[in-house]
């Protein structure tokens, strides 16, 4: 790939006959602080909007893990109740058979 140190616009006249544009000369000294200027930024970006979280007081999260802890044990047993039931039933079919 062809580069220049000042790199240089499409110019109408000859972009319309397939000449490309030289792009700037970079070094993968120059990519590579890129990179590591996007990590920071991004990381920068996720302590700011952390900061906006609004986060629930232990009270809430206690009761809000109880209501989870509850309605899983629930759906557990009534899983459980169903697959004994089919289990039962497709035994029973098989034996009739």
């Amino acid at each position: 790939q062809v580069c220049s140190s000042t790199g240089r616009a499409a110019v109408s006249k000859t972009a319309s006959w397939g000449f490309e544009s030289l792009q700037t000369c970079e070094t993968n000294e120059d990519k590579q602080m890129k990179l590591f200027d996007k990590i920071k930024e991004f990381f920068s970006g996720v302590r700011y909007e952390m900061k906006k979280v609004n986060w629930p007081s232990w009270d809430e999260l206690r009761s809000s893990t109880t209501v989870v802890l509850i309605f899983s044990a629930f759906i557990t047993l009534f899983i459980a109740i169903v697959d004994l039931g089919v289990g039962t039933l497709v035994r029973k079919l098989i034996e009739w058979m």
